[in-house]
This record gives C-alpha cells, structure tokens and sequence, in this order.
C-alpha cells in the first residue's frame, strides 16, 4: 500500500503539525492538520506537480479565493511544498468537523427526505450565489461525495465542497474536464463541453434521485471494457432514453416530488429549471408530510392522504429486529402487553402506560425499534421529526398542536412517535420566548394521561439529559429504555442480515466477525458490510471473510470508548433516579 507523503506529527510550513491522513485521490492526498492555536485546517495536496495540475489547482485556488458564503468551503493558504526535495501544491482550507453525504448513505442506504430537502435547498442557496456572482462560477462536479455535513454546527449545516472541476461561466469550453467525474451526475450537454447553471441543475436532480433511493436514476453497471473503450457513453446515452420512474407514487407529494426531478434532469437544458432559485421554489412547495416519503418509499409502504400522517404499519415487528432479545423482552412485557391486552390491565386496575422514551447513542437502531413496535401492536402511526414540529408546531399555533393529538384521537389505539425529543423538548431556560414557552405547555398538556384517549407516545433521543424535565415526569413519558450498541448475538445477526442476498465465498465466520466488532453500534455494521461488498464488486469476486476482516481492520467504531462511557454514565444516573422515585410514591392512608 503507497504510504502517504507526509508522517503523522511532522510540521509543515512552520506552523502546521499533521493530526491526520484522511484520504488518497488519484493526483492528490489529503491531510487533517493544527496550527499553533488548535484551529484546524483540510490540506489537500498534490502528490506529482506537473504543469497541468499546477493550472488546475490555481484555477480552483482562484475560485476558493473569490467566494464566500457559508455553505462553501473557507479558503486558508495554498502555495509550494518541498517533500523529500520534491515540489508538491498545496491548499488550505478550514476544517470541517464532519462526513461527506456519501459517507452518510454508505451507513443509511438513502437519506430520509425531511432531512435531504433541508440539505438540497441550503446547497441550492450556495448554488444561486455562485450562479449569481458578477463572473457567474459553474461548479461542475454536484455529487454526494462533495456535499460535507459539518456536525460542529447546530442544526448540522451541509457546504458544497470540491471545486477541481469548477469553472467561470465565460470560460472556454476547452478548459472542462471529465476525469474523475461521476458520469451519472454529468449533464448531456457536457459532454460537447457546454456547461451552464443549467448543468449544476441536472446534477441537482440526480442527486435528489440517488439521496432518495441509493442507485442515480439511468445507473447501468458498466464494465471495465465499457469504460476503456469508451462504449459507456453510448449505453449511458440509450440508458437515458428510458422514462424516469419513481416507485410507490401515491399522492400528490410525491407526483410533485417525481415533477422535481423529471424537471431538473430533462435532457434539454431549456426544459430544466431556469435557476437554482426556481429549483428551490418548487422544492419549498412540498408539504411537511413530503417528511414521511422516505418511509413509504425506503418500506414498499405508501399513506392515505385523507389520513395526513397516520397509516397502519405493516411488518413483521419485532421479528425484523436482530438480537437484543433482552431489550425485546422488557418491551413486551411492560408496554406491548398492556397496550395489546387493555380489558385485561383495566379489570385489575393496573394502568396503561402513557408514553415511553427510547434512549441511547446514535446508529443503534432507536427509531427502527419505534416502528417495530407500533407494526407488533398494528396501532395507527404518526411519525414527527423535529423539522415539521419546529416549523408547524413550535413557531405556528397552539391549535395546530391540539389538531396533532385531535387526529390521533379520532383514529386511535393511535401512536404518536416524536424523534430526536431533546430538539422539540430543550430544557427550557429562564429567557425562553414566551410562544415557545405557551406552545411547548400546550403541547406537554394534551400529552398529560393521553393514553386514555387510546393515544402512546414513542419519543427517541441521543441526549436524554437535555429533555425537559417537565416531559417525563409520570403521565408523560411513563418508562424509559435505553437503546445500546449491539451485544454479541446481536451482532451476528445483524451480519447474516446485512450480508443476505449478496454473493457470499461460503466460509463466513458470523462470529468471529461479531467478535472483531465489540462496541460497533448497527449503523457502523451496515457501513462495514456494504464497504466489504463495493471492495468485492470492484473485483469481480464473492465477499469472503478476509475482505470482511480487512475493512474491519481498517475502520473504526463510530462511537469512542469515552462516547459510550458516557451514555452509560447517563444510562447509571437514569436508573438511579428511577430506583429513588420508586422508592417514594406509593399509597398514603388519611
């Protein structure tokens, strides 16, 4: 394996130490580095300095120098690096705390479309500020793999990275490129190398289209000798021919949704949005119940637009979870079965649980738990994401609150699912906003004894201790669960699941396999089998247990031990006051 150009701890220029190798690209690497005053910095360097490179990296230092906004990247430093007596480009640019989209749907698969419409409309911000700059710049190169979430910020922030392939507006044609560009993503005209906003718009689309369902639209699988011999441009063209589909089309969110991307990726660049701004207009032009698309379309499920936000799960429950039977077990016994068996606790006088809290650290399957618990009690589901709560609840009125639990009223046994609590619920401050405040109250009133109107509520957090105490107190949120990294049976089913369907060398070892992994959390078992299967596909062979192995040598949990310390230190102080509340109510004679 080549060994990267610079060392871990050396110091560059004086006043850069390198922390980090972070990647290799073709002509470049690149490094996370520390100045003198801790602020980190992204270097990208290049590995050999000919003369086309050099153009190219000072065309993009150009560009890096001449915008600023705070979805793009901040331009530090660049210039020339002796290595070994070897002259090498470098540039600097601000560190960001974070990972790539790609990176993102490597773990996830598809990105939930709440959350893609928040992230596409901010690049599409970015988009029209390059488009509209006095010397216009077309960025060429719109993928998820330069799309970066900067998780430092709250709410995460997404910027528009890698600017190789950009170019001005007025350019000459002979300037673009297509190498290492994906060919998925590259408008038709491009390929007569003319490039304009419209170009940008047709990657836009494309990107709805893979961040939607995790393959771009037209995706055919090209050989090796398609590429070589160039014959790819001709399949991806006859490809491209083919009508654009979206399965699962139900309602008018999604026909709007499919008129987005049809739009946006139309072969004439007239026939396309005229403008990022036009682009983003329609894209805020879906309801928030475009929030639940992702669900029907990630499941085979689709809704009823008559019934807004509730639909029937249909699953198998809790047999679709692999492992944690001890976690399942508890469920059942204290929630499912007095859910399922009412009569029964009501004639003994024991009563229903109001609402539960699922808590624990990311990518342990939370929500995943959530929904296989409302398909094993087949109850009527309404799913809420900060998003919708933050722009319809919290900033709107508090008769939209009471029309949430009104709906779920009137079609109970209903469950209410509220995700990411600790962002709709903050403990609140002495300063709060007094709507904030009333509307939060309203919400915290109509949740009080809710299951007597056959209404649960299934509430989700990574930060239990940054809820509202006022929530879960009893009569709220009744009991709570903590959600922990897989245990080891959990982990081997979660590789026979993960690892089913693909074409497998016969001589798996689950359990070795489950056992190279302690404290690697679901999402992270996912990421390391679709790694192991792309690194197989590129060699044409059947995943076998050494690949499975090396990319687990090669990656790392994605929670450190500190991290889960942590949530078991919450987890202890919990329980903790649990036991101490137990221990004072009970029965009082006058």
């Amino acid at each position: 394996m080549e060994k990267p150009l610079l060392n871990k701890n050396v110091m560059i220029l004086d006043k850069y130490t390198v922390q980090l190798f972070v990647k290799r690209g073709k002509y470049t690497e690149f490094y996370r580095v520390v100045d003198d005053h801790s602020n980190l910095y992204f270097l990208k360097l290049s590995k050999e300095l000919e003369e086309e490179y050099k153009s190219i990296a000072q065309q993009e230092v150009e560009i890096l120098q001449y915008i600023n906004h705070k979805n793009l990247p901040i331009y530090k430093d660049s210039g020339y690096l002796t290595i070994d007596n070897r002259e090498h480009y470098y540039i600097l640019l601000k560190y960001i705390s974070g990972e790539t989209l790609s990176e993102y749907m490597a773990r996830e698969y598809v990105v939930r479309s709440y959350l893609l419409k928040e992230y596409v409309l901010k690049v599409l911000e970015a988009l029209g500020y390059l488009h509209n700059l006095p010397d216009p710049i077309i960025h060429n190169n719109i993928t998820n793999k330069n799309l970066m979430l900067d998780h430092s910020r709250s709410p995460v922030e997404i910027l528009l990275i890698g600017f190789s392939n950009a170019t001005r507006f007025h350019q000459s044609i002979n300037d673009y490129r297509f190498e290492g560009l994906n060919p998925f993503y590259v408008a038709p005209e491009c390929y007569d190398k003319v490039y304009s906003p419209q170009s940008d718009i047709y990657s836009v689309g494309v990107l709805l289209y893979h961040c939607l369902f995790g393959i771009p639209p037209w995706f055919v699988d090209l050989s090796d000798e398609d590429i070589k011999t160039d014959r790819w441009k001709k399949i991806l063209f006859e490809k491209r021919k083919q009508s654009l589909k979206l399965p699962n089309i139900q309602h008018s969110d999604e026909e709007h949704l499919l008129h987005i991307i049809s739009t946006a990726t139309q072969e004439d660049p007239d026939e396309r949005f005229k403008s990022a701004g036009e682009l983003k207009a329609a894209l805020s032009e879906l309801s928030y119940r475009s929030s639940e698309i992702s669900t029907q379309f990630q499941t085979g499920r689709s809704s009823d637009v008559a019934n807004e936000l509730t639909s029937k799960m249909k699953g198998n429950g809790f047999s679709d979870i692999a492992g944690m039977d001890d976690l399942k077990k508890i469920l059942y016994d204290d929630v499912i079965r007095a859910l399922l068996q009412k009569d029964l606790y009501e004639k003994y006088k024991v009563s229903i649980p109001n609402g539960i809290l699922l808590y624990g650290p990311p990518g342990c399957g939370k929500t995943f738990f959530a929904e296989k618990l409302a398909e094993e009690v087949n109850f009527n589901f309404i799913k809420v994401i900060p998003s919708d709560l933050a722009s319809i609840y919290i900033h709107g009125t508090q008769a939209k609150i009471g029309n949430l639990f009104k709906e779920a009223k009137e079609k109970a046994p209903t469950i209410i699912f509220i995700d990411e609590l600790d962002a709709f619920l903050p403990v609140r401050s002495g300063d709060v906003n007094h709507s904030y405040s009333s509307e939060v109250n309203e919400f915290l009133a109509q949740m009080n004894n809710c299951s007597e109107n056959g209404i649960f509520i299934i509430s989700a957090t990574n930060r239990p201790e940054k809820i509202d105490p006022a929530i879960l107190r009893t009569g709220r949120i009744d009991k709570y669960f903590y959600v922990p990294p897989p245990d080891l049976e959990a982990r081997i089913a979660l590789f026979k699941l993960y690892l089913a369907g693909r074409p497998l060398s016969g001589d798996i070892n689950y359990d070795k396999l489950a056992n190279l992994t302690e404290n690697y959390v679901t999402s992270d078992i996912a990421y390391l089998v679709n790694e192991a299967a792309r690194k197989a596909l590129i060699k044409k062979i059947n995943i076998t247990q050494e690949i499975l192995e090396s990319v687990i040598s090669d990656s790392s949990p994605s929670l450190s031990l500190e991290e889960l310390e942590s949530y078991e230190s919450i987890r202890r102080n919990i329980e903790n006051q649990k036991t101490s509340k137990d221990k004072i109510i009970g029965f009082r004679l006058e």
